[in-house]
């Protein structure tokens, strides 16, 4: 059990926020994530394997050099979060479009070569992962209860 897992506060703030609660549709990827649907329908994430996950993430994330990590989203509604991220890690936000060559033709002037990048939504930003996995670089996601995580 992970550390995080142990401190029923942590929990308790996690189901008060809503932040488990995943859409109505699941797909098989995230099957062992999810523990049940609420009586609305949507899916409900795993709280013990997700604090699990974010704790094995937080550890590797604190291997790199925080000013060689990107975090991208192509999303609005993760902009706020990831700003505050970024601000307090300081690692380099890219936000909206992905621009195809970012992270693979060095001769684009917004060409990157990040040690690590940060997704928020593996649906949208397709081209960030497929970049980043071409170049080498370890990709870390979040996802819903209806992302493909295959790619």
């Amino acid at each position: 059990m992970s550390q995080i897992a142990e401190h029923p506060e942590i929990k308790d703030k996690i189901i008060a926020s809503g932040i488990r609660v995943g859409t109505v549709v699941k797909t098989k990827f995230m099957i062992p994530f999810i523990t049940q649907s609420n009586p609305e329908g949507f899916y409900l994430l795993d709280l013990d394997l997700t604090l699990n996950r974010i704790q094995t993430a937080g550890r590797f994330i604190k291997k790199f050099d925080m000013s060689k990590v990107i975090v991208c989203s192509g999303s609005n509604l993760s902009k706020t979060s990831l700003e505050k991220f970024c601000e307090i890690t300081g690692a380099k936000m890219m936000f909206g479009r992905f621009m195809p060559g970012t992270l693979t033709n060095p001769s684009l002037p917004f060409y990157s070569e990040p040690q690590l990048v940060i997704i928020s939504d593996p649906q949208i930003d397709t081209q960030a992962v497929t970049e980043a996995t071409n170049a080498g670089i370890p990709v870390i996601g979040i996802s819903n209860t209806d992302n493909i995580t295959s790619q």
